[in-house]
């Protein structure tokens, strides 16, 4: 867990809370039974031993009660997503929580993010044992989607039951961030990969071309039909010779990556979904390793007329 100072034209920037609620938790509900026990017994038999121990009770339960309160009131959490984020595999998300007081610091507190459908958790729940005030605490914690697409953060609890747990204070508040899961990546067969040749493979037209000039690589004697732009007007007075700048080329390859999105009508209704995300998984498959490459590429898709 890192700590980082939060200025406070950050902080005043996110929204408050719009649902806070105090729930009794098992342990208050026992710890309530006690007290009760205790205090009949107090008034019951009239010891002052008993009843010192009646007033310890109801001193932890009003404690319990105001404490969570008082140390989550002024709390938000903000949410930092990864820039990648594929189906199937674990993606990591960091969580913020941001201590808005002035001078109370933030112990016990659990967060837990709310996101439009279904996705797994990995590992426990984030949990933020101490938030200092006007400061954040950061905790990554990782998530898997099952399927690609883009989805929508909405809302976020933050959960403090400090000191005893008898009472937890729930603040629900709201972060929307959108996102989108990319598909999950294949192995691609060799046949279908562009060579480092730049000739045509199966399914593959790249087009190779010179580039503009990338960067200064030296200087050269001027040869004749050489440029004029090109030369290089210091040295050549320096050196009472001609002198022309050598530009170093990069040279790159254009891909375009067609999908092909028509599936057999007659076949049924789950197959044909089968048969659209595989295509769609390859094509996503192929962009990323032109992408790691260095290719240049264009993707699109189509329906051929039948």
């Amino acid at each position: 867990m890192a700590s980082r100072q939060a200025g406070a034209t950050a902080l005043g920037s996110l929204q408050r809370a719009v649902a806070e609620r105090t729930r009794l938790t098992p342990a208050g509900v026992i710890f309530m039974l006690l007290t009760a026990s205790v205090g009949f017994l107090a008034f019951q038999t009239g010891r002052n031993l008993v009843f010192a121990l009646f007033s310890l009770l109801l001193a932890v339960l009003v404690l319990s009660r105001l404490t969570p309160w008082l140390l989550s009131r002024n709390l938000r959490l903000f949410r930092s997503m990864p820039e990648e984020i594929f189906a199937g595999k674990p993606a990591v998300v960091l969580l913020s929580v941001i201590n808005r007081h002035a001078w109370l610091t933030a112990l016990g507190v659990a967060a837990r993010d709310l996101i439009d459908v279904p996705a797994f958790r990995i590992g426990p729940r984030p949990f933020y044992p101490r938030v200092p005030p006007r400061s954040a605490s950061e905790i990554p914690y990782a998530v898997r989607f099952r399927h690609r697409g883009r989805y929508q953060a909405e809302a976020y609890e933050i959960e403090c039951g400090y000191p005893f747990g008898l009472f937890t204070r729930l603040l629900r508040g709201r972060d929307p961030r959108e996102f989108v899961v990319l598909p999950k990546p294949r192995p691609l067969r060799r046949s279908i990969l562009p060579t480092e040749s730049g000739t045509p493979t199966v399914g593959l037209d790249p087009a190779v071309w010179r580039g503009e000039e990338d960067e200064f690589k030296g200087l050269r004697p001027y040869q004749p039909g050489d440029p004029l732009k090109r030369i290089h007007w210091k040295t050549s007075a320096r050196q009472r010779e001609l002198t022309v700048m050598v530009m170093d080329h990069f040279e790159n390859r254009r891909v375009s990556v067609l999908l092909d999105t028509k599936v057999d009508p007659t076949a049924p209704r789950f197959r044909r979904g089968v048969s659209l995300e595989r295509g769609i998984r390859v094509a996503a498959s192929l962009a990323a390793h032109l992408n790691e490459r260095g290719y240049a590429f264009r993707m699109g898709a189509f329906t051929p007329e039948p």
